[in-house]
């Protein structure tokens, strides 16, 4: 077994903690993306001679996991925010146990590339306290290196080249589903299959300079400390992400939205920068979706703003939105339930008006939405969840053209909008759709550009 380099320098020691997860739903694809899998497999078989031939199970798996490694350190190799991405890997038995996936083929692999000097590597720990107690901890890290970029480009193979396999379109957490999965949700792998397909077929980018953009805003949300922006930072410029998939939260009856697609973790209105084939976009989206199904629970039709709380202003009404949304996903007896809510370290209260408390304008945010409060505090968040995610299937398959969607917002192409609005779900929920352009350019006035 190869050892790990040593020592990184300071710049490196930053990057390693904000390395970009393994996917091993990935693989490589098209006539170019196989090649390379092939003459890689070929190296592996010489550099590490086997006695007898592997099962055929067992070379179907040997296949999956280094198709899976390579496309990873491709997609981070041609980050568009930054090309010199690290690769986040765990090589332990217990992250494989019940994959596809072998920890051998990963750790051959791993050896093989590092020792013809092709990727850096860095090893990864689990530390304890002196009571035994876990620690901060880390997967191993890899990293292409110049080499190895230069070789995928000399092989035709980029961001082009990855795909998602088909066992890991629909997924139970960070695995394949693949036990008693309904006929509704099975028939939902189909109409992924045919989405991915146009967009593998399609292009669509974000000019470099947005891109440049959002890296900055997630940089700065990570010296801030901010979560859910940090978070977001490992898929910033992963262009090779253009397949979806869902994902489904420990049952079918939860979660099941869209993930993989690199447009769904942008800011809201960086979407509207989004080209197609170079066309330029509107998006049609499904505003104040949840809140719009909880009072279709109750025969109502909602005909106000649910975020806007009385006595505390548009100003807040960002907080309201964030805070609604913890107060669906509180379990009754989790510390999310409303009677003990408290202001997160993310959560902006400095708006609130002078004397408030944050435990006031959540009870103010409650009584807006009397009607629903009874919904408040039973985790109903990921049932929502699996309602809009279903809505989203029904656009995806009616829909003919490429959409670059997200689970209420749907891009399309500016100049096929009006003939081709998302249609409501059966039953339908009036009044919920609505267009967004991207704003025309300011012209200067008579000093210029201010």
């Amino acid at each position: 077994m190869m050892k790990p380099d040593t020592q990184p320098d300071q710049q490196a020691g930053d990057n390693l903690e904000n390395a970009f997860p393994v996917d091993w739903g990935r693989r490589l694809r098209g006539e170019a993306g196989l090649r390379f899998l092939d003459a890689t497999l070929a190296e592996l078989a010489q550099t590490f001679p086997r006695e007898r031939a592997r099962r055929t199970l067992d070379e179907g798996n040997h296949r999956a996991t280094v198709s899976g490694m390579l496309a990873n350190l491709v997609a981070a190799s041609f980050n568009r925010s930054d090309s010199c991405k690290y690769l986040a890997v765990p090589f332990n038995n217990q992250a494989y146990a019940g994959l596809e996936i072998s920890l051998r083929s990963a750790v051959e692999l791993r050896d093989c590339l590092h020792e013809r000097g092709l990727i850096e590597y860095w090893s990864g720990y689990f530390g304890r306290d002196p009571w035994g107690n876990p620690r901060h901890s880390r997967n191993s890290r890899l990293r292409a290196m110049p080499a190895m970029r230069a070789a995928l480009v000399e092989a035709g193979v980029g961001p082009h080249s990855i795909t998602i396999a088909d066992n890991w379109l629909l997924r139970m957490g960070k695995r394949p589903a693949t036990d008693s999965i309904p006929n509704d949700v099975a028939a939902s792998r189909e109409m992924l299959r045919k989405v991915n397909q146009r967009l593998a077929e399609a292009q669509i980018s974000l000019p470099s300079d947005r891109w440049d953009c959002i890296a900055d805003r997630w940089r700065r949300g990570m010296e801030k400390q901010n979560s859910a922006v940090s978070s977001s930072l490992n898929y910033s410029g992963d262009e090779s992400a253009v397949s979806l998939y869902r994902s489904f939260t420990d049952a079918f009856e939860k979660g099941g939205r869209f993930y993989g697609g690199w447009w769904i973790n942008i800011p809201s209105e960086e979407r509207l920068n989004i080209t197609i084939g170079g066309e330029p976009v509107v998006e049609c989206d499904y505003s104040q979706l949840h809140p719009v199904m909880l009072y279709s629970r109750e025969g109502e039709k909602l005909r106000f703003d649910p975020y806007e709380v009385p006595g505390f202003g548009t100003a807040n009404r960002k907080l309201a939105k964030a805070t609604f949304q913890r107060l669906l996903n509180g379990e009754p007896d989790a510390d999310l339930a409303p009677r003990v809510l408290r202001a997160s370290a993310d959560d902006d209260i400095s708006r609130l008006p002078k004397g408030s408390t944050f435990r006031d304008f959540v009870a103010a945010l409650i009584d807006h939405n009397r009607p629903i409060r009874h919904w408040f505090g039973k985790g109903q968040g990921v049932h929502l969840q699996r309602e809009d995610s279903d809505l989203a299937c029904g656009v995806l398959a009616a829909m003919k053209q490429v959409l670059a969607a997200k689970y209420d917002a749907f891009p399309l192409l500016k100049h096929k909008a009006k003939r081709s609005q998302p249609p409501n779900p059966s039953p339908p929920l009036p009044s919920i759709t609505r267009t967004r352009k991207r704003p025309a350019p300011r012209k200067p006035g008579a000093w210029g550009e201010l």
